[in-house]
């Protein structure tokens, strides 16, 4: 399990190469503000800009989606470790449109197996009002793998 203050010092650390490898996370300007690998939760704050916009001027469904597995991803990384593998499926509902602006996602591991995460996730406008909600299955080895080229985020630790 991560030290959730070291796991946010890693991903501020190591954010050029995460970028590199998954360049979508740097257009919406992500940023790790807590997580808790114990309980597995994270907090993720996005700046969403005009360019995440759909004719309607408002963000698009599949910004949403990115923000929602990527904060669930997170906490997902966070509880397992190494032991991380992927996302299974993911279901979102949505309640209401986002503008551009800043938006913040919460993630929490709600049930663990041998060899799944279960985990659910809001992301919310700056007035905390919540716009789409997902729960999330993640798979996660049963073992930590036995080399690094394997393990976490495919590879990067």
């Amino acid at each position: 399990m991560w030290d959730g203050a070291a796991f946010v010092q890693w991903m501020t650390d190591n954010r050029d190469k995460i970028y590199e490898r998954q360049p979508l996370s740097r257009g919406v300007k992500e940023e790790c503000q807590k997580i808790d690998s114990e309980s597995g939760y994270a907090l993720v704050s996005f700046e969403l800009t005009e360019e995440h916009l759909n004719f309607l001027s408002r963000v698009h469904g599949g910004i949403v989606a990115l923000m929602l597995d990527e904060v669930s991803g997170i906490a997902s990384i966070a509880y397992a470790g190494h032991r991380f593998k992927g996302t299974v499926e993911s279901k979102i509902s949505f309640f209401r449109s986002l503008r551009a602006g800043k938006v913040v996602a919460e993630a929490t591991v709600v049930h663990a197996s041998s060899s799944m995460l279960f985990v659910e996730a809001t992301v919310s406008d700056e007035n905390g009002q919540i716009a789409a909600k997902s729960t999330s299955t993640f798979a996660v080895a049963k073992s930590p793998p036995n080399n690094d080229q394997s393990g976490l985020a495919g590879g990067y630790v």
